[in-house]
């Protein structure tokens, strides 16, 4: 997105190097303002990839505990099926 810088306040980043985008400054598209610390972030990603892969295990379990349950009620509905004739 442009556009122009209207008020800046000059000061230093936790890395110390001070910021150098001026008031008034233009401002075009591609232009870096700041960068991202990819270990600010990284364990906050990691932590939410190792909850997904919890969540797809439980959705296996569950998915592997309801063809159980299925398969135990088609053999239950045979059982009935065979006492009911008797």
């Amino acid at each position: 997105v442009s556009g122009y810088v209207v008020e800046v306040r000059r000061t230093k980043g936790a890395d110390g190097q001070t910021r150098a985008v001026e008031p008034g400054a233009t401002v075009t598209t591609g232009l870096v303002l700041a960068r991202v610390r990819a270990s600010d972030y990284q364990a906050v990603v990691d932590k939410a990839q190792g909850s997904r892969g919890e969540s797809t295990a439980g959705i296996k379990a569950a998915e592997a505990a309801l063809a159980e349950a299925r398969a135990g009620s088609t053999q239950a509905d045979a059982d009935f099926g065979r006492i009911a004739t008797l």
